[in-house]
């Protein structure tokens, strides 16, 4: 190459890495760009994810306080049906010894 060509690829080669350049200066503010929007999105998901946490905390003691009441509930119903049942037995004791009286003292009417 005489010393002509290379002046006359002188521009050119200048222009080509001008271009280059720019180039590589868009793409590095386009990096910059998404990175802040990726940065942006990942503190939002943060935000909800805390958000979700909080609330899944406040829903364990709410479920947490609902187990101890319908325990104590179930324990207190419990308690009531013994008590309804012994009630219940005492009735149809009673009942029976009131029929067995009340049979004896048919089997007496008769009799006399």
């Amino acid at each position: 190459m005489d010393d002509q060509e290379k002046l006359s690829t002188q521009p050119t080669a200048t222009a080509i890495m001008e271009r280059i350049q720019a180039f590589e200066t868009r793409l590095a503010q386009d990096i910059d760009i998404l990175g802040a929007r990726v940065e942006g999105q990942i503190a939002r998901v943060e935000g909800q994810i805390a958000r979700l946490e909080s609330q899944i905390v406040r829903m364990d003691g709410q479920i947490l306080s609902f187990r101890q009441e319908v325990d104590t509930r179930f324990s207190n119903l419990t308690a009531k049906i013994e008590v309804l049942y012994e009630d219940t037995l005492n009735v149809r004791a009673s009942q029976r010894e009131i029929l067995k009286r009340f049979s004896e003292l048919e089997q007496r009417v008769k009799a006399s």
